[in-house]
């Protein structure tokens, strides 16, 4: 049996996206998890489900099962499926012959939330606060923190809206959200509801990008890298320096934060 563990993703690019699942290869042994319900999706079906809530897969079949997995955001043909079937996911339907379901591959585009967006994320997590176990003074020192928040959210969107200009601005701001709301509320996390801690998450991963994975160092790599690093003298005596018809000038300008 091989399962994936169901898990949540309350990150800023699911809150804007919905994910599309069609199985490719599957069989009936097959099961799809979400929300805290389970089905079989039939092959070359088209299933749209929230990534914030959670879903998994269960694979009992001792198969290979592979379902492709496609991030949206709002596309035409989307709305305008109904949403009123009794299953418990939001929408399905079977892809159709037909150019209206193309879909366009999104171009990237530097975005933030708008004021909107953030005022309503920032109203479930004072909800959350008020039905917490904490004393007097420190609730009313974070709802302070998130009024100013919603504030100078506002004030920086009408400046620069989705311009990547206002990155440094928007990136403070976040910090700012992580220093005084985020690292103070860490304690009380448990007590939090579900909307409100996704709404943390939203607003913390807005612009941060994954690191990066660290290259795993064995001894056959250290000795690889030292001898491409060593330098073999008698080829160098064998090259031809090049020449040019015109002077060549070679500028060296300093890293960020060095003097030249």
């Amino acid at each position: 049996m091989t399962q994936i563990t169901p898990r949540t993703d309350n990150s800023f690019h699911a809150y804007r996206r919905r994910s599309v699942c069609i199985p490719v290869i599957s069989d009936q042994s097959v099961t799809f998890l979400y929300n805290g319900g389970s089905c079989h999706m039939e092959k070359g079906e088209v299933w749209v489900y929230d990534p914030a809530k959670a879903h998994g897969l269960i694979n009992d079949s001792g198969e290979d099962a592979l379902h492709l997995i496609i991030e949206t955001k709002n596309p035409d043909f989307l709305t305008k499926m109904s949403p009123g079937n009794t299953l418990f996911m939001e929408t399905i339907c079977r892809l159709k012959n037909s150019m209206d379901n193309r879909i366009n591959i999104e171009p990237y585009n530097f975005e933030v939330l708008e004021p909107a967006e953030m005022s309503e994320l920032l109203l479930k997590i004072d909800a959350a606060f008020e039905s917490a176990d904490i004393s007097h003074e420190k609730m009313q020192g974070l709802k302070s923190q998130l009024k100013a928040l919603a504030f100078n959210w506002k004030e920086t969107f009408v400046r620069f809206g989705h311009h990547p200009d206002g990155e440094l601005a928007y990136r403070s701001l976040i910090k700012c959200f992580k220093d005084h709301i985020y690292l103070p509320a860490i304690p009380l996390l448990h007590q939090l509801d579900e909307p409100a801690g996704s709404a943390m998450g939203v607003i913390r991963l807005m612009l941060e990008t994954g690191p990066r994975v660290p290259r795993k160092l064995t001894r056959r790599l250290i000795q690889q890298i030292r001898k491409k690093a060593k330098i073999d003298l008698n080829e160098l005596r064998d090259e031809v320096p090049p020449s040019y018809e015109k002077p060549v000038f070679i500028v060296a300008a300093p890293r960020s934060g060095k003097n030249g």
